[in-house]
């Protein structure tokens, strides 16, 4: 019950730029400055050197080093500039202690830079790492970060930024930019374009990308990143004020007045794992919503354009909000955690290669005994499809009593099936019959105009060759598309462009199974081989139901060691623990049906 009191009065920063960035990101303007008798327009300057970071090494940024050093030394010898206390601030210890050694080098060489180090010193330079830096001051402050691209010329680099990617980053980046009185300089060998906001959810990194743009560019690029993603802090009306304000209170991220013409969104709600994009828009009754022309404009066709464009949006009614504020506000909030969770369990299912079940990598196939078998005869007949598919008949006896003597295995093993092209996935899409990663929309693959051409490919995907396992629908898609891997990022845009186009059931194994159109979801369905509609799949890809159905049929025969017994139907040549305890489950799950 104590009353709480900020204090607002700043009075360290000689000029008001220094403290500026943060007392709109992590003050909200409440700190009362002063200005500067000073006419430039800001005392934060950028310096970008072509440095490269060496990755998993020494941790450390050569290049950018010896450009700090160097500046240091520069200041100290000028006669104009060495009354200003000089601290240099990194990101990690590595490069803190790669900065000390080289300034050792320079003191040792030049006797008279010693003076402005140790204890004779009033405010002696000092050299701190973002861990370390808390409670100093001095004239001006040096910024390294040191992180960037690992190869000289890169576009693209890691988002792993340290300390910066741990909770409470931004609290330490606060501290590291408002060490300085006079002026402030940040050194990194790359420039704000290259931080990619939608591959990391860290608010410090944001907060780096956004302050490394402003030491570019001065106040302008302070004005853009308050009003990015619609961040403009003015409001339609008092409703959408108190709505916005209600939200926040919540824990939600929330920019106003979405959009640059006449009609705008008015409230957007910030995807929590994804600065980069929002995770719902809403909409409320206010004088955007009352300026259409018509009933028919406000609450169908902009709906449609909106969702169209990648919108999710939530709406609250004035009236509602008046009469039950708390219920108004709960109901949205429930609306947005819905949404979420969509969004995470999507990811948590599927998501990265390394993440799969534990039964990812469990067995090998083994080519060496698949040059020894022959391949019989056994296509059937589906819809009008070819599949290569395993009788009950051939399946109920022994292993190596079929007829002609031949092992199921054989079916399986055929040549790696060549990648899919666009002609394969989407034959009713404006840009069928195109080949190459670009031309699939590669570069257009995470924005929200995209996912209609994404629905229709895995709508393809799924009717062609489900049931489908989200795990593989994603794999194939973003091969597709010319990724070499499934990350998180890939999986969700995945699906929440297709978690709607075809029915899905979760399986006991955690993965998710699209079903085409023209198929009910079952229990149960028959093995169909490692080859459907000329693409390869493994072990781990085959849908639950199917392995069902196979450990089922096989068990039926009454063999001794059943995981041995499935593992040569199928053509697996090292059975695992992992194998052998994913076939002991699979065998409990069909004896409990």
């Amino acid at each position: 019950r104590v009353p709480h009191h900020r204090l607002t009065g700043h009075y360290r920063s000689r000029h008001e730029s220094l403290i500026c960035f943060s007392n709109h990101a992590y003050y909200h303007g409440s700190l009362v400055t002063y200005p500067s008798a000073e006419t430039r327009d800001s005392a934060v300057t950028f310096r970008r050197v072509p440095g490269v970071y060496a990755k998993g090494k020494s941790r450390t940024n050569e290049i950018e080093a010896k450009a700090v050093v160097a500046e240091v030394v520069r200041r100290l010898r000028d006669p104009l500039l060495n009354g200003l206390s000089i601290g240099v601030v990194t990101l990690n210890s590595e490069q803190q202690r790669l900065v000390e050694d080289l300034l050792d080098q320079e003191r040792r060489s030049d006797p008279e830079l010693e003076r402005y180090f140790g204890q004779g010193a009033e405010f002696p330079v000092f050299v701190k790492n973002l861990e370390t830096v808390q409670g100093d001051e001095r004239d001006v402050i040096l910024l390294s970060v040191g992180y960037g691209p690992t190869d000289p010329g890169a576009k693209t680099m890691s988002m792993n930024f340290g300390p910066l990617n741990r909770q409470g980053g931004e609290r330490r980046l606060n501290v590291a930019i408002t060490r300085a009185t006079t002026e402030v300089v940040v050194f990194a060998s790359f420039d704000a374009s290259m931080v990619d906001l939608t591959r990391t959810s860290s608010e410090a990194v944001k907060d780096l990308r956004n302050y490394i743009d402003y030491a570019a560019r001065g106040p302008v690029a302070l004005g853009e990143a308050l009003q990015s993603m619609g961040g403009s802090t003015g409001y339609d009306s008092d409703f959408e004020m108190a709505v916005a304000e209600r939200l926040r209170q919540f824990g939600w991220t929330v920019r106003t007045q979405i959009g640059v013409s006449k009609f705008r969104i008015d409230l957007g709600i910030v995807h929590p794992d994804a600065p980069g994009r929002f995770l719902a828009g809403i909409e409320c009754d206010g004088a955007t919503y009352h300026s259409s022309p018509s009933a028919r404009d406000r609450d169908r066709v902009r709906h449609i354009v909106l969702e169209n464009l990648g919108w999710r949006l939530l709406r609250v009614w004035s009236t509602a909000y008046f009469l039950e504020p708390d219920a108004a506000v709960r109901r949205l909030d429930e609306g947005l955690r819905l949404l979420l969770d969509g969004d995470r369990a999507a990811i948590e299912a599927e998501v990265d290669t390394q993440d799969g079940t534990g039964t990812a990598d469990s067995s090998v196939p083994s080519s060496q005994e698949s040059d020894s078998r022959s391949t019989p005869d056994l296509v059937g007949e589906t819809e009008g499809r070819e599949q290569r598919v395993v009788s009950d008949r051939q399946l109920a006896a022994p292993l190596g009593q079929h007829e002609e003597g031949l092992r199921v295995a054989s079916l399986f093993q055929t040549p790696t099936a060549t990648p899919p092209t666009q002609r394969d996935l989407a034959p009713d899409t404006e840009f069928a019959g195109e080949s190459s990663p670009a031309s699939l929309g590669g570069d257009r693959f995470h924005e929200p105009a995209y996912r209609p051409q994404l629905r229709s490919i895995a709508a393809t995907i799924i009717d062609t060759e489900g049931p489908v396992t989200f795990k593989r629908l994603s794999d194939r898609i973003a091969r597709a598309h010319g990724f070499k891997r499934t990350g998180r990022q890939i999986s969700s845009a995945v699906w929440a462009a297709c978690n709607r186009v075809r029915a899905h059931t979760a399986t006991p194994d955690g993965h998710k199974v699209f079903w085409p159109e023209s198929m009910q979801p079952v229990s149960e369905l028959q093995f169909r081989g490692f080859l459907l509609e000329g693409e390869n799949r493994e072990w781990r890809e085959v849908p639950y139901p199917e392995k069902i159905w196979l450990v089922k049929t096989i068990a039926a025969a009454g063999h001794d060691d059943l995981s041995r017994a499935v593992a040569e139907a199928i053509g697996i040549g090292r059975v695992t623990a992992q194998f052998r305890e994913e076939i002991s489950e699979l065998f409990e799950s069909s004896t409990n049906k």
